[in-house]
């Protein structure tokens, strides 16, 4: 919610949803500061769907800012590995779960 463009956006969906639904559970804004009173329930609702990731990066031993290498070893440590989301580099444009389900089988296999 960084842009204007963004409560345009989010305005246009929330009209979507009206009319999708009719007004059966969405309750009217009073028309006078119907944007403005729209915007400021963007700012107090609306939180981004990704579930975040990427707080210990999984890289090659020359990246400096890898946490884990390619065994999901923590570097600089024994006996400790990471297999859940947080060793994603980047954000997936998806849901988590799906790639941390293959992370989490690619460990059983790396570490049986």
């Amino acid at each position: 919610l960084h842009h204007p463009d963004d409560f345009t956006v989010l305005r246009a969906a929330y009209d979507e949803v009206r009319r999708i639904s009719e007004g059966v559970w969405v309750k009217e804004l009073a028309p006078c500061n119907r944007d403005q009173a729209l915007d400021e329930f963007i700012r107090v609702f609306a939180n981004p769907m990704w579930h975040p990731s990427g707080t210990c990066k999984m890289g090659s031993p020359n990246d400096n800012f890898a946490v884990v290498n390619g065994d999901l070893k923590v570097r600089n440590t024994q006996g400790l590995r990471i297999a859940d989301a947080s060793i994603m580099p980047s954000l997936t444009s998806g849901n988590t779960h799906a790639p941390s389900l293959m992370i989490g089988l690619m460990a059983s296999r790396i570490i049986s």
